[in-house]
């Protein structure tokens, strides 16, 4: 498989130099789906922005499609927040998964057309003309995937993607992560999505990836699991 993103001895210093992450090294290839695992505090949300150009690494190189222009990968990589209240910026369903495209250039007819299409793809195109504010957290959670969408990411960076979901609208963002053909990174606490979505896991602690390999070797070695306070959500 051909090599998407690769990380590469990636550090990020808070101003009050804490050091959050610490030579962080992996890859992610193509259509290749990844959890991040690992305790809260662990760096998993800290490196999904990193990684999505939200913010800059203070040492280290970020190569996405060879690139390691920044720019590029604020515009190849979508970031999902684990609080779909926080990307939900428009007063209907429609105009908010059409934000991306107009705002790069898109004619707002065409962009509606993307977007209606979008929402048919993910089962939501009833929602359309809803004010977002006012949909379940399921209803959002899918919104937000469809607005990500619509900017034609390479690479989909999740964070929590599950949280707060009841078992309909779970099942409807694990449906849409095993049918999409993008590579996806997912920092999760749900151990279950990632095995029934992921081909290999990282494990996270104090900054550093502790653990990285094959999903069902690392989920399988339960004293592996207890040592970083995973086992608990298993």
């Amino acid at each position: 498989m051909k090599t998407l993103l690769k990380v590469q001895n990636l550090c990020y210093k808070y101003p009050d130099n804490h050091e959050a992450l610490k030579n962080i090294n992996f890859e992610i290839n193509h259509g290749e789906k990844i959890a991040l695992v690992g305790a809260n505090g662990s760096g998993k949300s800290t490196l999904l922005l990193i990684l999505a150009g939200a913010m800059e690494q203070t040492d280290g190189k970020i190569f996405l499609s060879g690139s390691e222009n920044s720019e590029f990968r604020r515009k190849k990589t979508g970031l999902i927040f684990q609080d779909a209240d926080d990307q939900i910026l428009m007063p209907s369903v429609i105009e908010d998964v059409a934000f991306s495209p107009v705002a790069d250039g898109m004619n707002v007819n065409e962009a509606h057309e993307l977007a209606a299409k979008i929402l048919k793809s993910l089962w939501i195109e009833h929602l359309a003309d809803r004010v977002p504010h006012k949909l379940s957290g399921g209803e959002k959670r899918m919104v937000t995937f469809a607005g990500t969408l619509a900017s034609s990411p390479e690479l989909l960076l999740l964070d929590e993607p599950t949280a707060a979901l009841d078992p309909l609208g779970r099942w409807k963002v694990i449906k849409f992560l095993k049918d999409t053909q993008k590579a996806a990174l997912l920092a999760t606490h749900d151990l279950d999505i990632a095995r029934e979505v992921c081909s290999s896991a990282l494990i996270m602690s104090h900054g550093k990836i502790a653990a990285q390999g094959n999903l069902p070797e690392i989920f399988n070695d339960e004293k592996l699991l207890a040592r970083y306070n995973l086992a608990a959500f298993d």
